[in-house]
């Protein structure tokens, strides 16, 4: 099943399949069916945020307890979706995709931030069978073994943007859009491989507080609860402090500020989230972090 929402203002879904003509193609198939969304208007970074926030469309594949979006709601996982943004070599990361995943189905595509903060692209597999958390958790942390993935977009119910094309993705050969043909990736096989691979350690700020990975994990799932007007600076000072008490590193913590910024109604401007990064990092460092 397919659930998706427009923008980010809540936490409830709607299963998209079973309105559209093509509901019979598995996950994969359906999603490979959707043509990219058009956001080339969104000329700055703070149009591309506003964006987000009301029109992109979001997804999430797979089978849900109820249309209420939550790590316990979300029971299986029927693609596997990949969040590159942390690329210095735009070209290397491509051709990595196509060595790697040679004889996998995939869907390559720029994200939404493509070209206003470097190349950022996604990645949908196909997968032969649907994986729960436990086993997202560590085919995910073999492939971060091997790729600069995202590990800020590990959450079990993360939303994924679906194919969207702005003013730079624009420019890119086919938009930048690619659907590689091959077989679906073997689960199983996958598993057996993440057998000598331990979970990876994201590189972080080394402060006075000795964070765990369950402290990480709760503040990262931190990231998508709404916020309403009123609370967004208090709420936003709040969440970066936790997250500059996570294991996150610097460029990851400012994502995700950005991210969570998205969750507001409505969200502040990028020169107030600069200033509350910049704010807390400044403390950071006073405190010999």
């Amino acid at each position: 099943m397919i659930y998706g929402q427009t923008g980010l203002h809540t936490n409830q879904l709607i299963g998209v399949k079973e309105t559209h003509h093509n509901s019979t193609l598995d996950d994969f198939n359906f999603i490979k069916e959707i043509n990219p969304q058009n956001a080339i208007s969104a000329v700055t970074l703070d149009n591309i945020s506003e964006f987000k926030q009301s029109q992109a469309k979001y997804f999430i594949a797979g089978n849900m307890a109820n249309l209420t979006r939550s790590n316990d709601n979300l029971l299986t996982r029927s693609v596997l979706s990949l969040d590159f943004d942390q690329v210095n070599n735009e070209d290397k990361l491509l051709e990595t995709f196509n060595k790697v995943f040679a004889n996998t189905a995939f869907i390559r595509y720029p994200s939404i931030n493509y070209g206003f903060k470097g190349a950022r692209y996604r990645l949908i597999l196909a997968v032969d069978r649907s994986f729960n958390s436990d086993e997202y958790d560590r085919i995910y942390s073999y492939f971060a073994k091997h790729l600069p993935l995202d590990t800020g977009a590990k959450a079990w119910s993360q939303l994924f943007g679906l194919p969207i094309i702005n003013r730079y993705s624009v420019k890119l050969t086919n938009k930048g859009y690619l659907i590689h043909e091959g077989k679906p990736l073997n689960v199983d096989k996958t598993l057996s491989l993440c057998e000598s691979t331990k979970p990876q350690p994201t590189k972080g700020f080394i402060t006075t507080h000795r964070p765990t990975r369950n402290y990480t994990a709760r503040v990262v799932n931190e990231t998508n609860t709404p916020i309403t007007d009123g609370k967004r600076h208090t709420a936003l000072t709040s969440y970066c402090g936790k997250l500059f008490r996570t294991e996150l590193s610097a460029s990851m913590i400012y994502e995700l500020l950005n991210l969570k910024n998205n969750y507001c109604d409505p969200p502040l401007s990028q020169k107030e989230i600069d200033a509350i990064y910049s704010n807390i990092a400044n403390k950071e460092i006073l405190k010999g972090g």
